[in-house]
């Protein structure tokens, strides 16, 4: 199979050695416009785009992207790296040939040379400046974009996310690396770029002589104009190669300066850049790792965790509000837990036939969960959700999916986000958005597709409370189409009451899952409902090897018999209801409102950080999790309940945030917060609460 390659012009008009160089006129047509017609000659390419910035300064760039009918991507202006990424993910690329839009001499053939060398290669990179033996201007990079994406999930130096490739370049133990030579004299020392004024005068002469007798001259003709008029070198030549990329690790010394590996998270630091290597962000789940951890001022990895209390592997102590992403319910290493799941691992853990606890944990859940007649179990919230809608298409004959929250990460649900890299169109297509408490936003979906919906799937609640009837208006809007109620209950299922929010609210649904707290941190998940549906899973096909591992369902039948027997949920709420109060008033103290908020339900509430006085709420949730985590405690804004949080972790939960609030409201008022972060600000995920 032909391999994809996408060849992505870097382009901005906010260059400080020589502003808006790429509109500059040579001949009366923007210097950019010409480089785009040198490099339509290539033949190489499966596709062309250029990439450029958001920034208003860009405007003008993108409108000539237009007029010259090649296509444009508007990304980040100082995160080239990234902005590149972006750029080349709708193009679905094998591999990417990196040109700069600062080269309007750029070669077609030696480009279509090098990325033909390229394609017959295993190298990973491929380039023909380092070192350099053609004329500065005539650089041509090539990589896989698998690379390009290591790179911009890994790289954090000024220098790697400026000039795209150095991270790459930079790792040949890593990475296959070439360069490619010219097989003629070294003319690295030529100057063809343009960088400065007279480098834009040189370009300039060289058109004004060539292009109006052949607009396809070559470097060959380029050559012989130099030979024979050798004063036009003159022109550039006290400027040296690179100065860009001096410039850029004079900032990587900077910001080493400012943000060296830090002795509190030295191991922990140490072991993320070996686990880089081997497992994609170093972590399984988006929100364990640096996506959600600011770099320096971050624990990556745990050693151990007891109770409400959790060690990083630099022997770092915190009290965990995360509590393993709500699914520890009871506290880490609960006694009733551990001995329930040690006695079962004595007679094995997975077998031949179903064992009696799959019957036995199953009639639990029938017997505690209102919609619950059947039982299917799996291992994530993301199974048993896929599996609640598929049989909800089974059941009805329909396609179409309405969501309401966050519901994992399968196509049906993932591509109605901005994280929908590789779901086809069509499936995208099947699966539309309403907003919480907006029952009109749901009736226009329904009212649109009549009899189209197979499924109107919900968190029954995650930070806001349903008002005035919403729970109850989506059931009868749901039914009124024919579509089956799904209540996505992964984290609010066992937490809020033991029938989970379906009961709290008293609004049944036809099918529910369950999964997070109900085996206490060990995998499961349930897709549970009434039997007219569930049935249902006998003909469509929901089925895994490990449905039925024991372990995990004999912590859940320990976890449930204490549910049923100890006030677990209710100390939940007392306590959770301590820290909202809590830090309710301390933003009333502190006159912090306009910064902070917080929400949800007691047993799982959110901080909600705002922008203010020009600083964006992003940057006040990095300097939270700095200063937090310093304190020993470990939360990401939200307050995960468990069991095992005692009244004096509350306090310290409460004394911490006094002085971190208090911190943050001086710093918004006095416009100092960003002096005060050791770190880069963390990037926004997509949002679904």
């Amino acid at each position: 199979m032909a391999q994809r390659i996408l060849a992505i012009l870097q382009a901005r008009t906010s260059s400080t050695r020589l502003p808006n160089k790429v509109l500059m006129p040579i001949i009366g047509r923007p210097m950019l416009a010409l480089q785009l017609e040198r490099l339509k000659r290539c033949t190489t390419f499966s596709a062309m785009v250029v990439a450029t910035s958001t920034d208003p300064s860009d405007d003008a760039l993108a409108e000539l992207c237009a007029r010259e009918g090649v296509d444009c991507f508007r990304g980040s202006l100082t995160d080239v790296l990234d902005r590149f990424v972006c750029a080349a993910r709708p193009y679905a690329p094998d591999i990417v040939v990196r040109l700069t839009g600062d080269c309007p001499l750029a070669d077609w053939a030696l480009i279509d040379e090098i990325v033909t060398r390229f394609v017959a290669s295993d190298l990973d990179y491929l380039s023909n400046c380092e070192p350099a033996s053609y004329p500065d201007g005539l650089d041509v990079e090539v990589a896989r974009f698998a690379a390009l994406e290591a790179s911009w999930r890994e790289a954090v130096l000024p220098s790697h996310r400026e000039h795209v490739t150095p991270f790459i370049r930079r790792q040949s133990d890593r990475f296959r690396v070439g360069n490619h030579v010219s097989g003629e004299t070294d003319r690295s020392g030529m100057r063809w770029t343009v960088d400065e004024p007279e480098d834009f005068e040189f370009v300039k002469q060289v058109y004004e002589r060539l292009y109006p007798r052949n607009p396809a001259f070559s470097t060959r003709d380029v050559l012989a104009l130099l030979a024979a008029e050798p004063a036009l070198m003159q022109i550039n030549t006290r400027f040296e190669r690179n100065e860009g990329s001096k410039k850029s690790l004079a900032a990587d010394k900077q910001f080493l300066e400012k943000y060296p590996m830090t002795e509190r998270y030295k191991n922990s630091e140490a072991f993320l850049d070996r686990a880089l290597k081997v497992i994609p962000l170093g972590s399984q789940t988006f929100s364990k790792s640096k996506t959600a951890l600011p770099f320096g001022v971050s624990p990556y990895f745990v050693d151990r965790a007891k109770g409400s209390r959790m060690w990083d592997i630099d022997g770092n102590e915190y009290v965990d509000f995360v509590s393993a992403l709500c699914c520890v319910t009871l506290g880490y290493c609960d006694p009733d837990v551990d001995v329930a799941v040690r006695q079962q691992m004595d007679s094995g853990v997975t077998f031949s036939l179903p064992h009696r606890l799959e019957a036995e944990v199953a009639e639990l859940l029938v017997e505690l969960i209102p919609c619950a007649e059947q039982v299917r179990f799996a291992k994530n919230g993301t199974d048993a959700t896929s599996g609640a809608i598929r049989v909800a298409r089974a059941y009805t004959g329909r396609n179409r999916v309405a969501v309401c929250g966050y519901h994992g990460w399968q196509d049906w649900y993932i591509g109605s986000t901005a994280r929908d890299l590789g779901v086809p169109l069509a499936v995208k297509e099947l699966t539309q958005t309403f907003a919480y408490n907006d029952i009109a936003s749901l009736q226009r979906l329904l009212d649109a597709h009549p009899d189209e919906f197979a499924a109107v799937i919900l968190e029954p609640m995650n930070s806001t409370w349903p008002k005035d009837g919403f729970l109850e208006k989506v059931q009868t809007a749901a039914h009124q189409h024919g579509a089956l109620l799904v209540f996505d209950e992964t984290i609010t299922g066992f937490r809020y009451t033991i029938g989970g929010a379906q009961q709290e609210f008293g609004v049944t649904p036809d099918l529910a899952t369950f999964g997070k707290g109900i085996a206490n941190g060990y995998p499961l998940s349930a897709l549970v409902g009434q039997a007219e549906y569930m049935t249902v899973v006998e003909d469509i096909f929901f089925s895994g090897t490990f449905g039925g591992e024991t372990l995990s369902l004999a912590a859940a039948k320990a976890v449930l018999h204490k549910l049923k027997r100890e006030p677990v949920l209710e100390t939940l709420k007392l306590r959770g209801q301590k820290v909202i109060d809590g830090v309710n008033q301390l933003i009333a103290d502190l006159d912090m409102a306009h910064v902070i908020g917080i929400s949800g339900h007691p047993s799982w509430s959110f901080l909600a950080f705002k922008a203010a006085a020009g600083v964006s709420a992003v940057e006040i949730k990095t300097l939270f999790i700095q200063e937090v985590f310093k304190r020993g405690v470990y939360t990401l804004g939200t307050h995960n309940l468990s069991y095992a949080h005692s009244d004096a972790d509350i306090d310290q939960l409460l004394a911490c945030y006094r002085e971190v609030f208090g911190m943050i409201a001086r710093a918004v008022s006095e416009g100092t917060l960003r002096t005060l972060l050791e770190c880069e600000p963390l990037a926004p995920l997509f949002k679904v609460r």
